[in-house]
């Protein structure tokens, strides 16, 4: 692995578009786009703070490929890279940046593949531009995928996927129909009865839905479900099984806070302790208890839910890219006749196809979107990646940086341990003016400053 910060970057010396003064690359994006070019494999990460130009490198990266294909021969190059983003803006506009920037490499003989092109090979590139299959949010690259395995998944025709308002009709449906099932009656009612309606802010139907996302999210099984909330539960004991009332305290203290355990403290002091802890030991079986209830009616809920999926042809993305990476996951797998079954088959179809990936804003893939892609992804393939750790805010969606960080310091990603691992950082932003940024810089420093030393801020 190699790395390097600079603060040299994107030189912003005319606009993109052919003009006499092209935008050219500096420091850590000239660096770790020239040693993704260069590069026959690996992963090649771009550590960037905010503004510093990532989707700049990423549509000349692209655009790069996409020439030196074309000029080596290759009539249909865009067929073998996939771009993704993840907002529906940023990709409406990404073909169009990565077209702009080809006339422009070529306008300018910026790399020895433009200088072999004319006008009509550079309109005829930007015609196949335009019909990528790999190139949008990477929802729209799952789709594709998805749409290979509809029918042995189940599926007259391909479903609509993210409609909410027929999902929340679907799941609607499966709680009519798991509540009139009588044999989850008494799972039911007992779980009902333990979280009644208004005490909580989701009832049981909310909860369900939720708990068959996390996961999908997470690719668990309902067993797997069950054991993380028993182990949840463990952590609430973490000292063992309480023998006494300061047990107790300390379990508080350390789950609810130390001044509600203060306050208890002084509650219990004149109470039965013996009672206390029987109490205890009745409501943590009674938890536990519980936990196997909702995984009886979480399973069933799950079958339900799937059946009406085909049934209504509707699904969530991520649902998408759960079956995806569950049907794929499969075949991705060794065996004796990998080549035998049409899951390995569609697989390596797309293995074939696809050798360069460029992921922008890496850090907020989610779990279930890099194992959805993970199969398709080959150690012979070139993998880019930018993004910045700081700007992880999608965690509502289950996108954690996780998986990022383990590219930059690790070198893997995709399932793959990198032989070629390349990190760049780049350190300076395009996106204020540098008067703005001193100002700015001028008034929070002064400020933290004064934060610090607990003294009124200064004019």
């Amino acid at each position: 692995m190699t790395d390097d910060t600079s603060t040299l970057e994107t030189q912003r010396d005319g606009q993109d578009d052919g003009s006499t003064a092209p935008l050219r690359l500096e420091g850590a994006q000239r660096q770790i786009a020239e040693a993704y070019c260069d590069a026959d494999a690996g992963l090649f990460a771009l550590d960037c703070v905010p503004g510093a130009g990532k989707s700049v490198v990423r549509n000349h990266v692209a655009a790069k490929e996409l020439l030196a294909r074309y000029a080596a021969g290759d009539r249909t190059p865009e067929q073998h890279i996939c771009v993704i983003t993840f907002t529906q803006a940023e990709a409406e506009s990404i073909t169009a940046e990565i077209i702009d920037r080809v006339r422009t490499i070529v306008a300018h003989n910026l790399t020895p593949a433009a200088t072999t092109l004319a006008a009509a090979d550079v309109e005829r590139l930007a015609h196949r531009i335009r019909q990528a299959p790999y190139i949008g949010t990477v929802d729209s690259v799952l789709r594709t995928f998805f749409e290979d395995i509809v029918g042995v998944l189940g599926f007259d025709e391909p479903p609509a996927i993210g409609d909410e308002a027929r999902l929340q009709q679907l799941h609607r449906e499966c709680y009519t129909a798991i509540t009139t099932d009588s044999t989850l009656e008494a799972e039911i009612t007992r779980l009902t009865t333990a979280y009644p309606s208004g005490e909580y802010d989701d009832g049981l139907e909310e909860l369900l839905r939720q708990a068959l996302e996390y996961c999908r999210n997470q690719q668990l099984t309902v067993e797997a479900f069950n054991s993380r909330l028993v182990t949840s539960v463990e952590a609430v004991y973490e000292e063992g099984e309480p023998t006494a009332v300061a047990d107790l305290l300390v379990a508080i203290a350390r789950c609810v806070s130390p001044s509600t355990a203060k306050d208890a403290m002084s509650e219990l002091r004149d109470r039965d302790t013996d009672a206390i802890l029987a109490a205890d030991a009745e409501l943590r079986q009674a938890w536990l208890a519980r936990i196997d209830d909702f995984c009886t009616v979480l399973a069933a809920y799950i079958e339900t839910y799937d059946r009406l999926t085909r049934e209504h042809g509707v699904i969530s993305h991520v649902d998408c890219a759960f079956l995806v990476a569950e049907y794929f996951g499969a075949a991705s797998a060794p065996s004796d006749d990998d080549d035998s079954t049409p899951r390995q088959r569609a697989l390596a179809r797309h293995q074939h196809r696809l050798d360069a990936w460029l992921i922008d804003e890496a850090q907020d893939l989610s779990r279930i979107q890099h194992n959805a892609l993970a199969p398709f992804v080959t150690e012979t393939d070139r993998v880019f990646l930018a993004g910045d750790l700081r700007q992880s805010i999608y965690g509502w969606r289950a996108a954690h940086p996780d998986r990022f960080q383990t590219a930059l310091t690790d070198g893997k990603y995709f399932g793959v341990e990198w032989g070629t691992h390349t990190v760049k950082t780049a350190t300076r932003t395009y996106r204020c003016r540098p008067d703005v940024s001193a100002a700015i810089t001028a008034i929070t420093e002064c400020r933290f400053k004064c934060c610090l030393t607990s003294s009124p801020a200064q004019p």
